[in-house]
């Protein structure tokens, strides 16, 4: 657990996928030689030679509000067009009972994008229906990327199978009711939230600050994937959609943490941690937990 502040922060993982170097297009195995002491057992594997990617939520308690932060893959769906995320079977509702919440008590989920292993546990299977799996929940994602996840608009040429997570984890909210569109101007009722565009990974991604007095975490999505990519912003990840403008958010994003000393905390880092500048660019230092 981490804490900003009255802000309790808890990664609820669900599973770690394994990444080959082949994550980033630009890799060369110089690097290892350069900066192997970047590369961490907590997110490489050395001996095999892959990157670990936590696939995790963050649950933020505070004074008056829980908000869960994506929702990982989810269990039991079909992803034909994503085997790693197949039909499955992981643990990740046990530990939100660990975590001593119940999931009834989720009063917000902001989605930072609309990726496979982001919505998954919005929703799950009950007597073979789709329902929320935080019922009591107000779920925030961006009209822009739903709009280019939907089926029926901006997915319509896209193979049917990459249409399934559309279908059984973003779809069966707008029936029930519980999606509210947002933007970076928004703030609703999210205590010391705000929302920062951060395009290039996707369309319309949000990074979002949390802050508490002088204090800020930073859940930057995926605008990066590894630390490495701390000393090599120009580096993109195979999964991103804009390439250039990816590099630009990852400049501004990291720039903002360095100056600012706030925690980072991107979606597939195993360990949030800090950026600084060393007069050469940036270097990533983990974070202890409280």
């Amino acid at each position: 657990m981490f804490r900003i502040g009255a802000f309790e922060l808890t990664s609820i993982l669900d599973l770690v996928v394994e990444e080959p170097m082949s994550l980033f297009p630009g890799w060369n195995d110089q690097v290892l030689q350069d900066y192997g002491d970047w590369f961490d057992p907590a997110f490489f594997n050395a001996s095999a030679g892959h990157f670990n990617s936590s696939i995790h939520s963050w649950l933020v308690r505070g004074p008056r509000q829980t908000v869960l932060i994506d929702t990982g893959g989810g269990n039991n769906k079909p992803r034909p067009a994503s085997p790693r995320f197949d039909n499955l079977k992981t643990s990740y509702l046990a530990s939100f009972k660990r975590a001593g919440v119940h999931p009834e008590e989720v009063d917000y989920v902001i989605l930072t994008h609309l990726h496979v292993d982001h919505i998954g546990w919005n929703t799950k299977l009950v007597n073979g229906q789709w329902v929320p799996t935080f019922p009591n929940a107000r779920y925030l994602m961006t009209r822009a990327e739903y709009d280019l996840r939907d089926p029926a608009n901006g997915a319509r040429d896209r193979p049917a199978t990459t249409h399934l997570p559309f279908i059984d984890s973003i779809a069966p909210l707008l029936a029930a009711g519980v999606v509210d569109f947002i933007d970076s101007t928004t703030t609703a009722e999210l205590d010391g939230i705000s929302f920062l565009p951060s395009p290039g990974h996707v369309r319309d991604q949000l990074a979002i600050s949390l802050r508490a007095g002088d204090a800020e975490a930073f859940f930057a999505a995926d605008s990066l994937h590894q630390p490495i990519q701390v000393r090599y912003p120009g580096w993109n990840s195979k999964y991103c959609e804009d390439g250039p403008t990816a590099i630009a958010t990852r400049h501004r994003l990291l720039a903002h943490v360095a100056e600012t000393g706030g925690l980072l905390l991107p979606s597939h880092f195993a360990r949030p941690g800090y950026v600084r500048a060393d007069g050469t660019g940036y270097t990533f230092h983990m974070a202890e937990e409280f």
